[in-house]
């Protein structure tokens, strides 16, 4: 989410969405992945009865091909995220506290040679 105020610039993030900022210098990356391996990320995880596990498959050859680190219950991806109820209520099989909806959010000023991205994991 973005929010523009005159020349300030507030973004605020969760999960695997991203802000960056452009300019013809290149780019800045205004937020981060939140992902389970993360240290702070884990700790809550592990904290609330969750279980952080990678993700795997066998090939045609039948090799183990190890994907990414996930979230149990869940089969999540990422450690933060606005919906998911079956994985944060405890009526659906859920841990509370386990899988967070509350961004990152960074303010900054923002000049008329800058191009702002907001965009998620699929167009990266």
């Amino acid at each position: 989410m973005c929010l523009v105020d005159k020349e300030k610039v507030y973004v605020a993030n969760l999960g695997d969405s991203r802000a960056l900022l452009l300019s013809e210098d290149g780019y800045l990356a205004l937020t981060r992945d939140h992902k389970p391996q993360e240290q702070a990320e884990k700790v809550r995880i592990l904290k609330h009865g969750g279980k952080i596990y990678r993700d795997q498959h066998h090939n045609h050859n039948n090799v183990k091909i190890f994907k990414q680190m996930r979230v149990f219950p869940g089969n999540l991806n990422v450690s933060r995220t606005i919906g998911d109820a079956e994985v944060k209520l405890k009526k659906y099989g859920g841990l509370p506290g386990m899988i967070s909806s509350t961004p990152d959010v960074c303010a900054f000023e923002i000049g008329s040679f800058h191009t702002l991205l907001l965009a998620t994991d699929g167009l990266f």
